[in-house]
């Protein structure tokens, strides 16, 4: 992710060790510069003394993918297409019916 940010969007962006050395404010502004810009799909390990940490990464939108024991990583997942579910009340049946309105 660091360096000249390609071209066109990619599909997935691939996060490793990435953040290290960054402190919060710098690793948010990297995920949300990405996310925004370069992938809608980012898979991030997260190594020991990350700055962010898990509630960080689930405010950003991510979830907890998995974790490596025996390197003490963690793996996270963020889509932009499934990070958050379409509540109910959001559907045309909720909505008004102006032709069943009688005036």
């Amino acid at each position: 992710m660091h360096g000249t940010p390609p071209d066109q969007p990619c599909a997935l962006a691939l996060g490793i060790d990435t953040l290290k050395g960054l402190d919060t404010q710098q690793a948010q502004h990297l995920i949300s510069q990405v996310r925004l810009y370069t992938a809608p799909r980012m898979l991030i390990a997260a190594p020991p003394g990350c700055a962010l940490d898990e509630a960080t990464f689930r405010a950003l939108g991510f979830t907890l993918s998995g974790t490596d024991t025996a390197e003490n990583v963690r793996i996270y997942y963020y889509d932009i297409d499934t990070y958050k579910t379409v509540p109910d009340w959001l559907n045309a049946r909720y909505w008004a019916n102006p032709e069943r309105w009688e005036p």
